[in-house]
């Protein structure tokens, strides 16, 4: 066991890969001894900055408290994990198969949209946290409900500028612990280093989606797009990765 009971922990939330059910969990497993700082609960409507990141991870304010602190993975960066690990953080991270998150950000574009939370183009918003906060025309999104899956799946791994959401970045092998989002993962996460017996508790802000396989099963992802998702580079360099990761 390598125990983080007593340190700062710093997660790298990946979009769309259960990092908020994960963040709910640490955070209430660490208790009220432990500081969490979350962007969001404090009203900003975004992640933290880069100098806000700086500025947590030296405990300028919270000297005399454990720490901990998520911000999404574009939001995050190489020089921020090293960073971190430089001044003593632990460091993690859970990821996912990148077709199956290509599907849940289509239902989840979807739900949000329908519950009047957001717009067309929705999550793929180039300013959003997903994108990692670029400029507002940096690129043109999607609008799920304008497209069907089919569509939607294509266009994903066709426009390059749209890779940032699914495509496992090199630098996550420098984060302490990666893993493929999964109970089994998550219980060997936490029996691992806080010597914790993971119990499932209900999921929060889910999509909806049933994953990549079982929409092109039902044929609403089409032989000829199944083709060009699996046969992309990156995903087959992602699926290579997870299983090292597993």
């Amino acid at each position: 066991m390598v125990d983080w009971r007593q340190r700062d922990v710093a997660f790298v939330h990946f979009g769309k890969a259960g990092g908020q059910y994960v963040a709910r969990y640490v955070s209430q497993l660490l208790g009220p001894n432990c500081e969490t700082l979350n962007s969001f609960s404090r009203g900003l409507r975004r992640d933290w900055s880069n100098g806000e990141m700086r500025i947590i991870a030296q405990k300028i304010f919270h000297p005399n408290r454990q720490l901990f602190v998520a911000n999404h993975h574009h939001n995050f960066g190489p020089e921020l994990v090293r960073f971190y690990k430089a001044n003593g953080w632990a460091t993690f991270c859970f990821v996912r198969d990148p077709r199956d998150v290509i599907t849940s950000l289509y239902f989840y574009g979807l739900k949000l949209i329908e519950a009047g939370k957001d717009c067309p183009g929705s999550p793929l918003h180039p300013a959003g946290v997903l994108a990692g906060h670029l400029k507002p025309d940096a690129f043109e999104p999607l609008d799920a409900t304008a497209m069907d899956l089919d569509a939607w799946a294509e266009a994903m791994v066709e426009r390059e500028e749209l890779h940032r959401f699914w495509a496992l970045p090199p630098w996550l092998d420098e984060v302490e612990f990666v893993a493929p989002i999964s109970d089994d993962s998550l219980a060997w996460f936490f029996i691992k280093h806080f010597g914790h017996d993971y119990r499932p508790r209900q999921r929060v802000n889910v999509s909806g989606n049933q994953g990549f396989s079982t929409y092109v099963r039902a044929g609403e992802i089409s032989q000829e797009v199944e083709a060009k998702v699996n046969n992309h580079p990156k995903i087959v360099a992602a699926l290579e990765r997870l299983e090292v990761w597993r």
